[in-house]
């Protein structure tokens, strides 16, 4: 199935969701909105090497603000659901909520 979005503006991260206009985002990643288009980077690329063995159940890149897309990142051999906190204003300290599979929730920053 073929999904045409067509007139894509790209990202306004400073204003709040609701109140972007049609055809902008919050946050665009690996999204290429050059043209007016959404249209997908076309290949992967190597980022890092993750330090557990094992197959990986989740990963989520911490660190988001950080000009290097090869620091920081967390993952999981379990089932594991991550967020990032809900702000009011500037982020600085990237507050993370997850929960992993039998364990109690989790906080970290």
């Amino acid at each position: 199935m073929k999904i045409e979005i067509r007139g894509v503006l790209g990202e306004i991260p400073r204003l709040e969701p609701h109140r972007l206009p049609d055809f902008n985002a919050s946050v665009a990643r690996n999204v290429k909105t050059f043209r007016g288009n959404a249209e997908p980077f076309r290949s992967p690329a190597f980022v890092t090497t993750l330090a557990k063995v094992g197959e990986k159940k989740a990963i989520y890149s911490f660190g988001q603000d950080l000009d290097s897309e090869s620091q920081y990142w967390f993952h999981w051999l379990n089932d594991t659901d991550v967020a990032r906190g809900p702000t009011t204003g500037s982020d600085t300290e990237e507050r993370t909520y997850y929960t992993e599979s039998g364990q109690p929730m989790r906080m970290t920053d």
